[in-house]
C-alpha cells in the first residue's frame, strides 16, 4: 500500500494549493485507509478532497491455475522450485478483476 504525490500546483485562487495523490494497494481496506488518511490530512489544514478515480484493490490468488502451471514449468527448466512472492504492482489486474 502506498501513495505518491503526482502533482502539486497553485490553483487559480489566492493561497490555494492543489495536490494530486495516487494511492494504490493490493487490498481494498488498506487502500480505503490511505484515502481516509489523505482526506483527514487535507481537512486538518482547511482543505478538501475530491476523488476522481480509484484503482480497485487486487489481492493475489495463490491458487490460480496459471500460477501452478508456471511454477511447475519453471521448476522443470531451472531444476529448483521458484520462490513465489508478491510485488507492489498489478493495478491493471485489479481493474480487470473488478469487471469479472
Amino acid at each position: 500500500t502506498s501513495s505518491n504525490v503526482a502533482r502539486g500546483r497553485r490553483s487559480g485562487k489566492e493561497g490555494e494549493l492543489e495536490v494530486l495523490c495516487f494511492p494504490r494497494s493490493s487490498l481494498r481496506p488498506a487502500l480505503e485507509d490511505v484515502q481516509a488518511r489523505i482526506a483527514r490530512s487535507a481537512r486538518l489544514v482547511g482543505g478538501s478532497v475530491r476523488r476522481t478515480f480509484t484503482f480497485p484493490g487486487w489481492a493475489p490468488n495463490a491458487s490460480q491455475a496459471l500460477l501452478a502451471v508456471a511454477t511447475e514449468e519453471l521448476a522443470q527448466v531451472a531444476g529448483v522450485p521458484p520462490k513465489i512472492l508478491t510485488i507492489h504492482a498489478g493495478l491493471e489486474c485489479g481493474v480487470i478483476g473488478d469487471k469479472l
